[in-house]
């Protein structure tokens, strides 16, 4: 059994906590986030936030290797994270796909990008073929250099494959949308063929077939079935029919849009009515770790599992937010370190934001759980989502479980809010309530990444974990899934400016009388705007 990594209270860190008691900005564990008065987005932040932004890009190119292998961390030991997980790989490359569809035509960036795209599509392809205890292509985890980790773990893991093959296909796209051939995409990611050698239409084929089957959900620790699993499944079989179709595939595009439609069913059932939130695991089998329900698998499988146009289970949906809302009701009461509410500048911080209640993994042994970076990231990015996406529409479809997160958001008392499920909230008719919301939304991801802040030292290193007493940064080291999470996050944030720029400029509209502007007329709008960024 590994020991306890001492914790070793810096100087500065021991300081700032004893200036926060001193200066009273230690606040009561009960309090809400909501509501939060003042501006939507703090322009305070933006210069940490390019800054923080430059070192995480750094570091996790720094993680990708040049055979297309992407490391969890280079932590060899009190953990051992110098592995390539599907998982994490995965999450780290979409964002670099990200990057390569935002770089300048013939740059440098773009060139590099492409380069690093390409040779993980290849060790990807090397990685299905590797033989390994799963037996197939759930196997969780590899040596950087590509042999099979022989050693007991979970297995399988079926969200792996599911996000690689988003990944697969969000790289075809962009690389198509850049007038490249097909001809790559169809040698080296997706053929018609089956049984198929391509690693695309490999994936997509093992979710198709995995999806109703058990397994190892993202924290790698019970057996059972899974909402995250089951929506990042989802997301890559309604992605994959329609790319399959674009590839002139008819079989294989109504194969997975099948699937997509069980998927989807299936989903529901981890709705409880009685309790009001998402249940991560159903129909667990063994050990469940004591889990009670509330899990951050759940925000970030309705983030990594998003599908453009579709609400179902998306992250502004009823069920999601109530969810989330619950769940940082009890992360607040969890860790001591969300005593402190306010930073050393007076700006409200969100709490950290942990994995499940019941975790007692500490970063290297089981001595008791601690907020992780990536789920603090988190729950700024699903904030900062649902701000812009409600801008960019001009309404809210109210539904029973949004109801009460309205009202928390806008701090009225319960079975006040104006509108009834079923209906719309509209900007034009309800302009200074709707505007309250998305902007205590952006707020609110904006308290999060303060904590986020408030927690990660000078040198801009993100490990995996911040100690729930102390605040320091445990665990593995410059984790990639860590870096990743803050880019994704920021780059959210930067669609809330654009949207809450529109969102003023509908309000003028309708303030000199020019006449209403429609709710579908939002991209008519957007050609007159720049595109606003921090970075």
């Amino acid at each position: 059994m590994p020991t306890r990594m001492p914790i070793r209270l810096t100087r500065p860190i021991a300081l700032r906590w004893l200036l926060l008691l001193l200066v009273g900005l230690v606040g009561p564990a009960l309090a809400s986030l909501f509501p939060i008065p003042g501006p939507e987005l703090d322009a305070t932040l933006a210069p940490w936030i390019k800054q923080q932004y430059n070192i995480s890009h750094d570091r996790l190119l720094q993680n990708i290797f040049n055979n297309g292998s992407v490391i969890a961390s280079p932590s060899r030991s009190h953990p051992d994270y110098f592995y390539t997980w599907i998982r994490d790989s995965a999450l780290v490359m979409d964002v670099v796909v990200s990057l390569y569809r935002q770089a300048k035509p013939g740059s440098p960036e773009e060139a590099r990008y492409e380069s690093l795209i390409w040779s993980f599509v290849h060790f990807s392809k090397r990685l299905q073929e590797v033989p390994n205890r799963s037996g197939g292509l759930g196997e969780p985890k590899f040596h950087v250099d590509g042999r099979p980790f022989a050693g007991d773990w979970g297995r399988p893991q079926n969200d792996g494959p599911a996000l690689r093959a988003l990944v697969f296909i969000r790289f075809a796209v962009a690389y198509l949308d850049k007038d490249h051939s097909p001809d790559k995409i169809r040698e080296f990611i997706y053929d018609s063929n089956y049984p198929s050698s391509s690693p695309l239409k490999r994936d997509l084929e093992y979710v198709a077939q995995s999806w109703p089957h058990h397994g190892f959900e993202l924290w790698e620790e019970v057996d059972g079935h899974h909402f995250h699993t089951k929506a990042v499944q989802r997301a890559a079989l309604e992605y994959g029919w329609r790319f399959a179709r674009l590839m002139n595939d008819e079989g294989a595009a109504k194969w997975y849009y099948h699937h997509a439609r069980s998927v989807e069913v299936s989903l529901r059932e981890h709705w409880s009515p009685f309790r009001q939130q998402l249940i991560e695991t159903l129909d667990w089998r063994g050990d469940n770790k004591g889990k009670a329900g509330l899990d951050l698998a759940v925000i970030l499988a309705s983030i990594q599992g998003q599908i453009e146009g579709d609400e179902y289970m998306y992250p502004c949906s009823g069920e999601v937010l109530i969810t989330a809302l619950e769940m940082m009701h009890a992360m607040q009461r969890l860790y001591p370190i969300n005593a402190v509410r306010r930073d050393l500048t007076g700006g409200l911080m969100g709490p950290a934001i942990g994995r499940y209640i019941e975790d007692v993994y500490d970063g290297d042994s089981m001595t008791g759980g601690n907020p992780w970076v990536l789920g603090t990231c988190g729950y700024a990015e699903l904030l900062y989502y649902c701000s812009a996406k409600w801008a960019s529409k001009s309404h809210i479809k109210v539904t029973e479980p949004l109801i009460p997160v309205l009202e928390e958001i806008l701090g009225m008392p319960s079975g006040s809010f104006p509108v009834a499920s079923g209906g719309l909230l509209r900007h034009r008719q309800y302009p200074e309530l709707f505007t309250s919301i998305v902007g205590n939304l952006s707020a609110a991801g904006d308290a999060f990444l303060r904590r986020v802040r408030f927690h990660t030292p000078t040198d801009g290193s993100m490990s995996e974990q911040i100690d729930r007493h102390h605040g320091a940064m445990r665990g593995a080291r410059h984790l990639s899934w860590s870096y990743a999470s803050f880019m994704t996050a920021t780059w959210r944030r930067a669609e809330v400016v654009k949207q809450m720029e529109r969102l003023r400029m509908v309000s003028h509209h309708e303030a000199v009388q020019v006449g209403p502007v429609a709710d579908d007329d939002i991209d008519a709008d957007r050609a007159v705007l720049a595109l606003v960024s921090q970075f």
